[in-house]
C-alpha cells in the first residue's frame, strides 16, 4: 500500500528550508559588525556601452519653404537668410546643396536644429520684387516637418530700355548701360545681349532695376567705333516704381575721335554753307565744307568731323557763308581725347555791311 505525504507536512519541511537560507542572508545583510562584499550580483543585466537608437532621443527636424506669386504658383529660384538658436546665421537658396527638392520654388530643409527660427528672403526670383513681409518666424520640432508661411511675391520689379543711335538716327548695337543709383553710385552695368539685358529685341538693352526708387541711366560704354555725343547729358533720370517700365530718350552717338562745331549769325541761327581746314603744326590735313567734303552732318550751319586720331588740332574758317564776314577770330584749337567726341562751339559769322550807293 502505497503512502502518500500529506501536502501540509511538505509545505511545512520547504518553509524551514527557506527560512533557513533567508535566516542566512539577513545576517550577513543586516549584521553591521561585518563587512558585506560589494560585488554585484550576477543575475542584474549590464547596461550596454553604446543605447539602442530606439531610445535616442530626435534633436531635429525639417523646414519646407515655398516662394509664389499672387495667384499662389510657385516661382523661383530666390536666396534666403535663416537666424536660429543661438542667434547662428545661415543662408541657402533654392536648389542650391542644402535643397532636398528639385523643383523651383520649393525648398526643403533637413536636419534642422529644433528651435525657434526667423527665415528671410534675401533675394527673389527673377524679375520679382521681395514680398512686402520678407521674413516668417517658424520653429523647428523634433521628427517632424513644418511648413513656412509662404513668400508672396506681390509686385514685379521696374525695368528701364534704353538704346544707342547714330547722329543720323540709325540704332547700333552694342555697348553697355551702366544704372547709378541716387547718389550717383554705379550699381549695374549691363551689356547688349548679355545675361542681364532682358530685351527681346536686338540692340536694345532693357534692365531690371533692383527695386523701386530714383536711378540713372547712363551711356558710359558706348558701341565700338562711337562715342556720346557732347551735346546731350550721358545720363538719364528715371523714378521707378514697380510693375512699372520706362524707355529713355536714346543715347546720341558721334563716330569715335571726332568733333562737331557750329556757325551761327548774330542772333544765333545756323548758317551756312562754309569751310574750314584744319592742320596741326606746320602741317595742312584736310578742309571741311559744310553739307560737303568731310562732313558728317547733314544739317546746314552744324559740322561733324572725324579726325585721323586723338590729338591737339587747329581749326580755321577759310570762307563763311555767302554775304557774311569770316569769324573773328577764324582759328581755334581743339583736343580731342583717345576715342572721345569733342564740341568745338561755334563760329559767329555777321552779315556784311553793303554800302549805300
Amino acid at each position: 500500500m502505497m503512502r502518500f505525504t500529506p501536502l501540509s507536512a511538505g509545505v511545512a519541511t520547504a518553509r524551514r528550508a527557506s527560512a533557513a537560507v533567508l535566516c542566512t542572508v539577513l545576517v550577513a545583510a543586516c549584521d553591521t559588525d561585518r563587512p558585506v562584499s560589494p560585488t554585484t550580483s550576477s543575475t542584474v543585466a549590464e547596461v550596454p556601452a553604446t543605447a539602442s537608437a530606439a531610445f535616442v532621443p530626435r534633436v531635429s527636424g525639417a523646414l519646407v519653404i515655398r516662394t509664389v506669386d499672387i495667384n499662389l504658383t510657385t516661382i523661383g529660384p530666390a536666396k534666403f537668410k535663416m537666424i536660429g538658436p543661438n542667434l547662428v546665421v545661415s543662408y541657402f537658396a533654392d536648389n542650391d546643396a542644402n535643397d532636398a527638392e528639385p523643383k523651383f520654388g520649393t525648398i526643403w530643409l533637413k536636419n534642422v536644429p529644433v528651435g525657434n527660427y526667423n527665415v528671410c528672403e534675401i533675394e527673389a526670383p527673377p524679375r520679382y520684387a521681395l514680398p512686402d513681409w520678407a521674413c516668417h518666424p517658424t520653429t523647428v520640432t523634433a521628427g517632424a516637418t513644418t511648413g513656412v508661411e509662404k513668400f508672396v511675391h506681390q509686385h514685379w520689379l521696374p525695368w528701364v530700355s534704353g538704346t544707342y543711335i547714330t547722329h543720323l538716327g540709325a540704332v547700333v548695337g552694342g555697348g553697355s548701360l551702366t544704372v547709378k543709383d541716387s547718389t550717383g553710385a554705379p550699381i549695374l552695368v549691363v551689356a547688349d545681349e548679355s545675361a542681364l539685358d532682358y530685351s527681346k529685341l536686338q540692340k536694345a538693352i532693357q534692365i531690371m532695376l533692383p527695386k523701386e526708387g530714383k536711378f540713372s541711366v547712363c551711356g558710359l560704354n558706348p558701341p565700338a567705333g562711337y562715342a556720346l555725343s557732347p551735346e546731350l547729358p550721358p545720363c538719364k533720370s528715371v523714378d521707378a516704381k514697380y510693375d512699372k517700365g520706362y524707355y529713355v530718350d536714346a543715347f546720341v552717338l558721334n563716330p569715335a575721335t571726332s568733333a562737331l562745331w557750329s556757325v551761327k549769325d548774330g542772333f544765333g541761327a545756323l548758317v551756312g554753307p562754309s569751310s574750314f581746314s584744319v592742320s596741326i603744326p606746320g602741317v595742312f590735313l584736310f578742309n571741311v565744307v559744310d553739307n560737303s567734303t568731310n562732313d558728317l552732318d547733314p544739317k546746314v550751319g552744324r559740322l561733324l568731323a572725324k579726325f585721323p586720331s586723338a590729338g591737339t588740332y587747329t581749326l580755321c574758317q577759310t570762307q563763311a557763308p555767302p554775304g557774311r564776314w569770316v569769324a573773328k577770330p577764324a582759328c581755334r584749337t581743339v583736343t580731342i581725347p583717345a576715342g572721345a567726341s569733342v564740341n568745338a562751339g561755334s563760329f559767329t559769322n555777321y552779315e556784311a555791311q553793303v554800302p549805300s550807293q
